[in-house]
C-alpha cells in the first residue's frame, strides 16, 4: 500500500517540487533536479513515520526548503572579482534622499560608483567582495524605500 501511495505522490508532486527548487536555486535546473530527487528520497525513507492521512504537500515544501538550503551551503555561488552586480541601476538620487544614509554608507556609495576597483574597495573596508555587494544591495534597498516615501507626497 505504501508503495502505491508513494508512486502517486511522486507522480502528482514531482513537477511542483522541481519547479519550486528551480525557483529557489535561481533557475539552476541541474541543481534543482538533484534537490528534488533528495526530497523524494527523504520521503521514501520516512514514508512509514509520516501521517499519510494529512496533506503531504506542506511536508514536501518544508523538506525542499531544507534540502535547497543545505545544497546552497555546500555549493556557495562564487563571486568573481570582475563581477559588478548592480552597476548602472543606481538612479540619480536627490540629495534629500541621501539623508537616510550614514556618512560611512555615503562614502561607500561614492567609492563604489567612482568606477574604482571593487576588490580594492572591499580590502580597504576590511570586508570580502561578496560582503561589499551585499552591503551595496542593502544601501540600495534603503534608498529605494526613502525615494518611495518621498514620492508619496
Amino acid at each position: 500500500m505504501k508503495r502505491s501511495v508513494l508512486d502517486s505522490i511522486i507522480q502528482e508532486q514531482y513537477p511542483h517540487i522541481l519547479k519550486y527548487c528551480c525557483k529557489c536555486l535561481h533557475g539552476d535546473m541541474h541543481a534543482a533536479q538533484d534537490c528534488t530527487q533528495d526530497v523524494f528520497l527523504l520521503l521514501y525513507r520516512k514514508i512509514n513515520s509520516l501521517d499519510m492521512t494529512k496533506d503531504i504537500r506542506p511536508w514536501l515544501y518544508r523538506s525542499a526548503d531544507r534540502v535547497v538550503k543545505a545544497y546552497q551551503r555546500k555549493n556557495p555561488c562564487p563571486v568573481e572579482a570582475d563581477a559588478e552586480p548592480g552597476t548602472g541601476d543606481f538612479p540619480d538620487i536627490p540629495e534629500s534622499a541621501l539623508d537616510v544614509l550614514s556618512q560611512e554608507e555615503r562614502e561607500l556609495v561614492d567609492a563604489y560608483y567612482s568606477k574604482a576597483d571593487k576588490q580594492q574597495i572591499a580590502e580597504e573596508k576590511g570586508i570580502t567582495l561578496q560582503s561589499l555587494y551585499v552591503t551595496m544591495a542593502r544601501i540600495k534597498k534603503k534608498l529605494r524605500k526613502a525615494l518611495d516615501e518621498t514620492n508619496k507626497f
